[in-house]
């Protein structure tokens, strides 16, 4: 299991035991750049930056090479959240906007972008972390303890997690979340 971590001068990407969560081995991202989403596609591992507007292509298996890097923007020219769509063959990218991009994993070039809108009808804002699942985005939101989870073809917002849960999903954070889904 791959997980990137993000402080200024303190990023890495890092292997983790997918049993326990202990590190096995953790890479350093050069100190100029705060470390953000990460997927894979493929045998590679691919990074974004805060607010760089840099991203990193890594080899899975071999994560001493030095990465390839490509510049990118977004509507806050910031990256948050990565995740693939495999089906697709996209990858989708938050910037803590109220948007979702839809990128080309081969020359990140944009596709298309989608504004996300809440149950409420307002648009989703602080759109943070994702994950691809079941044909879906799921995705935390910044400064709440909220998931939710986006129709990546409407933008609309089918469910909502959040301070509300039953006491069981509380227990377990995301994976019991992901189980009740």
């Amino acid at each position: 299991m791959y997980e990137s971590t993000g402080l200024n001068g303190q990023s890495s990407i890092r292997t983790l035991d997918p049993h326990t969560g202990q590190v096995i081995e953790s890479f350093p991202v050069s100190q100029e750049y705060f470390g953000e989403g990460l997927t894979i596609v493929n045998d590679k591992l691919i990074q974004l930056t805060w607010k760089s507007k840099t991203g990193f292509v890594y080899d899975a298996k071999n994560l001493t090479k030095p990465p390839e890097t490509f510049s990118f923007s977004t509507k806050r020219s910031e990256g948050w959240g990565l995740t693939y769509d495999a089906e697709k063959d996209e990858l989708v990218v938050s910037d803590g906007s109220d948007s979702l991009f839809f990128w080309d994993p081969h020359t990140f070039e944009e596709l298309r972008r989608l504004q996300v809108v809440r149950q409420s009808g307002q648009p989703a804002k602080n759109i943070n972390e994702l994950e691809w699942w079941r044909g879906r985005v799921l995705a935390n939101v910044w400064y709440e303890d909220t998931i939710i989870v986006i129709n990546p073809e409407t933008g609309v917002v089918e469910k909502e997690y959040g301070k509300f849960l039953p006491p069981e999903a509380k227990v377990g954070g995301v994976q019991s979340i992901v189980s009740l889904l």
